[in-house]
């Protein structure tokens, strides 16, 4: 049942019962109400769920964790369920379970705001196909990691990677070998806590790419999802160093100077705020290897049934807080392109 009781409870911290859906709906979402006159129900349809659910967050007091805030992980849902995309991992290496995070917050919203509450009070997440996720009594008793990443985004992804190690436990602030997501595991949050049994994932190291690139295409067009597997160098500014085409890295090493084929431009998204325009183009950093990064591919490729590799593409990535429009040439950007992983109903 719709409930406007529940929609102001999931957007706005509600005081004194006053709350006007005119000032809801003017407070920047991501994506937008469709335009045209202020629509109740499709508020309350896409609100009223995940609503109920941050109620019944609020009303508990189990916390499982020595560290969290149950006031601020409420604020934060809050902001995530009006702006999925506000989602940022630094200085965490975090990016696969993130980005899975963001898809679950983007798609299934109530499922999401249930999968906190149940993680917070218990120490353990139940995915929808029974598969059980926990958090180590250490990683429990851990500090929560200062920086662009929220607390709630720390509990759900920090969780998701530690039970997925093996060997490597997510500490400090979870970077190197502890949090490295490989396709299989990307595959298995896909299925598990997105709820969609079928997919697939598939390399590209050394050949496939456009392959890769069509299974992602395909999986989109069909109401799925798709993470692409990159050097994250495809999305980052190439700073020239003093010598005009070499760039000294943190470790000594030199690296070519922007590749000349393919360039970037972003939109910066930030709660309650209107999405940033997107930027300039710039041109993305030399490739490197081996591949680092997990991003959200969110559509806007048009492959023919036999493409070139001069063939222009323009597609759409989230990673990092915001949207990329990536532009280049296909043989341009398979050099950052190492996989896919793909999830449909």
């Amino acid at each position: 049942m719709l409930s406007l009781r529940d929609t102001a409870f999931a957007v706005d911290k509600v005081e004194g019962g006053s709350w006007s859906v005119r000032a809801c709906i003017s407070t920047p979402m991501s994506p937008a109400l469709s335009s045209g006159p202020t629509s109740v129900r499709k508020l309350t349809s896409r609100f009223s769920a995940s609503g109920r659910a941050l109620r019944s967050l609020a009303e508990g007091n189990a916390n499982a964790w020595d560290h969290m805030n149950r006031a601020r992980i409420i604020d934060e849902v809050r902001d995530r369920l009006r702006d999925p995309m506000i989602i940022h991992q630094s200085p965490t290496g975090l990016c696969g379970p993130l980005s899975i995070v963001m898809e679950f917050a983007r798609r299934k919203p109530a499922r999401y705001v249930s999968a906190v509450k149940e993680l917070l009070e218990t120490g353990k997440l139940t995915c929808a196909t029974g598969r059980v996720i926990r958090a180590e009594e250490e990683l429990r008793q851990a500090p929560v990691i200062a920086g662009k990443i929220g607390q709630v985004d720390w509990l759900l992804a920090a969780t998701m990677r530690d039970d997925a190690n093996v060997w490597e436990d997510v500490d400090d602030d979870a970077n190197g070998l502890e949090s490295i997501t490989l396709w299989g595991a990307q595959r298995g949050w896909t299925r598990d806590l997105l709820d969609l049994p079928t997919g697939a994932w598939e390399t590209c190291f050394f050949e496939g790419d456009v392959g890769c690139m069509r299974m992602a295409q395909e999986a989109v067009k069909a109401r799925g999802t798709a993470f692409f597997l990159i050097d994250a160098n495809l999305i980052k500014k190439d700073h020239v160093g003093p010598t005009g085409g070499v760039v000294v890295d943190v470790i000594g090493l030199t690296t070519p100077g922007p590749q000349e084929n393919v360039s970037w431009q972003t939109s910066r998204h930030k709660a309650r705020e209107e999405p940033g325009e997107f930027s300039e183009m710039v041109p993305s950093k030399a490739d490197n290897f081996p591949p680092d990064h997990w991003v959200v591919y969110l559509g806007g490729l048009r492959l023919g049934s036999d493409p070139d590799d001069d063939d222009l593409v323009n597609i759409r990535l989230w990673s990092w807080g915001g949207e990329y429009k990536v532009s280049g040439t296909i043989d341009a950007f398979t050099e950052y392109l190492y996989g896919v992983v793909t999830g449909e109903s």
